[in-house]
């Protein structure tokens, strides 16, 4: 006998068929938890019966009629025919029952005057019993019957319970999987209310998807022609989206004027000494010069003049003659130690204007011994220099790199080499930096002028009036 447990009934059934084949016989089945899992557990035992081992032969002794058993009357009646066997009749069974037809000492323990149904109690008077026989009594013929026919039974029953087993597992399965398909048919088991309004909502995204589509097509000469002015992609998007189609120039204008912050450093309070960083060859010597002339000519205000650019002999050379003419002192700092000293002696001057070495923005060590002259609260405001015709991706470098010396504002330099005056929007917005002058060529002091939201607005739009897609685009 043995035990088989599997996670359902048909895994159990199978281990057992397995080891005992189709005939075996179950003796008890049940289910049960084992670490938060069921399992089902069916206790089995064989169903073939070893062949008894045979008697040995004995004569064949003819019974009396008297004292005979009915069971062996009938045998002797019935001769077994071994060529005519059927074999299903050839079992063990067969075997036991044709030796005992053939035995004459199987007769039961009768006296020779009971008949076959009568019970010993009965008996009219008791007589003499034959002689003990060394053959099988009645109970032990009764007992091997009695076993055997359980054994069928057990037999029969385990047949029909495997089976039963079965049967139950395939509809058990059956059923889960029609679950499967039930549970997988029901989301498209909508109402036709539910149906209009999912083919509403599709429709209408469809609609919004279709409105946006068709005016990013219709958006697109403009962006293009606003990129080719020389603002950015994601500007130009922008400010394409709240153009629209056919605008006139008053409404580019004044979108225009809206996203240029502008600040002129010389009115009102603040500070008023302002160093000129950015990188190489901007024009930051030209524009300081550019600068001190209209404060002394237009504004009649004092002005000194202040270098820290001494790796350029020609640089200091072109300040000092500029100093010279403008009657303006001029102070030549070496270290960032001297600089304070340097600004204490020309405290009296309203305006001190600094130039700086120009600096590689992708060399982190020049911009950090730059910062060293220019540290926090140095005293006062350091103004970006840039030049209009760099690349768009070395201006936005530029801004990040020189962001780290507190930059107050912008300028903005060679705007007359470039024709894409645009690129002033776009630095005011990346930067997020007022811009405060702008220059357009090499004359001191006439090329240059203080940032104003409606001219540089009006002069990027002058430029625009040679890309006609920017107003008829359909």
């Amino acid at each position: 006998m043995q035990t088989f447990r599997g996670r359902t009934m048909k895994e159990a059934v199978a281990q057992l068929k397995k080891v005992y084949g189709a005939d075996a016989v179950i003796v008890a089945t049940q289910r049960g938890q084992e670490d938060g899992r069921g399992f089902v557990e069916i206790t089995a035992r064989p169903a073939t019966i070893k062949p008894q081992p045979q008697p040995p032969a004995e004569p064949i002794i003819e019974p009396r009629r008297r004292g005979v058993s009915a069971y062996t009357q009938h045998s002797a009646a019935q001769p077994q025919r071994a060529d005519t066997a059927r074999p299903e009749e050839d079992g063990p069974f067969a075997a036991r029952a044709r030796w005992l037809s053939q035995s004459p000492s199987l007769s039961p323990s009768l006296s020779p005057s009971q008949s076959p149904s009568q019970s010993p109690s009965q008996s009219p008077s008791p007589s003499p019993s034959p002689s003990p026989s060394p053959a099988l009594s009645a109970p032990s013929f009764n007992a091997w019957g009695s076993d055997a026919l359980s054994l069928a039974g057990d037999q029969l029953s385990g047949l029909r319970a495997a089976r039963a087993v079965d049967e139950v597992t395939r509809l058990r399965d059956d059923l889960t999987t029609l679950r499967q398909d039930l549970d997988a048919l029901r989301p498209a088991m909508v109402t036709e209310e539910t149906l209009r309004r999912a083919m509403e909502a599709m429709t209408q995204q469809l609609s919004t998807q279709l409105q946006a589509l068709m005016g990013a097509q219709r958006a697109r000469p403009q962006v293009e022609a606003l990129i080719n002015l020389g603002l950015s992609r994601g500007d130009a998007e922008a400010l394409a989206a709240q153009l629209g189609a056919g605008e006139d120039e008053a409404r580019l204008d004044a979108l225009l004027a809206e996203g240029l912050r502008c600040a002129n450093p010389l009115s009102g309070e603040g500070p008023r000494a302002l160093a000129f960083v950015g990188p190489t060859g901007v024009g930051k010597t030209t524009t300081i010069a550019k600068i001190a002339a209209r404060a002394r000519i237009l504004l009649k205000m004092p002005v000194a003049l202040v270098t820290v650019d001494t790796f350029r002999i020609a640089a200091v050379e072109q300040l000092a003659r500029y100093a010279e003419i403008l009657d303006c002192p001029l102070e030549i700092v070496k270290t960032p130690q001297a600089l304070p000293q340097a600004l204490a002696r020309l405290r009296d001057y309203p305006l001190i204007l600094i130039d700086t070495t120009g600096r590689n923005p992708r060399a982190a060590d020049q911009v950090e011994a730059l910062a060293r002259f220019l540290p926090p609260g140095w005293g006062g405001a350091a103004i970006l220099t840039l030049a209009a015709n760099m690349r768009e991706a070395d201006l936005f470098e530029s801004i990040k790199v020189f962001e780290r010396l507190e930059i107050s504002g912008l300028c903005v330099t060679k705007l007359d080499e470039t024709s894409a005056p645009g690129v002033l929007y776009s630095l005011a917005r990346r930067a997020r930096r007022p811009l405060t002058w702008i220059t357009d060529g090499q004359r001191v002091p006439e090329d240059i002028e203080e940032a104003h939201p409606a001219s540089l607005a009006a002069r990027i739009r002058r430029a625009a009036a040679q890309a006609p897609t920017l107003h008829h685009a359909s």
